[in-house]
């Protein structure tokens, strides 16, 4: 396994304090993940939070990525 599944975002409500920043953030981790071999386990999620990452969508993810 490499890297373990991961997600990572940021929310609707920051995007203009990420304008800079997350395409750079969002590239490194899926070009970080695709040359360890495991591109379908990183997941970048626009949600419609601001700092905090909506439980609603950590616990879907949660159950799409591991209960297969």
């Amino acid at each position: 396994l490499a890297p373990l599944p991961m997600i990572a975002g940021h929310g609707l409500k920051d995007k203009g304090s990420h304008a800079e920043h997350v395409e750079n953030y969002r590239e490194l981790g899926e070009a970080q993940y695709a040359r360890l071999g495991a591109s379908e386990n990183y997941t970048y999620l626009v949600h419609a939070g601001g700092d905090t990452m909506p439980s609603a969508d950590v616990i879907a993810w949660f159950k799409k990525t591991f209960t297969k």
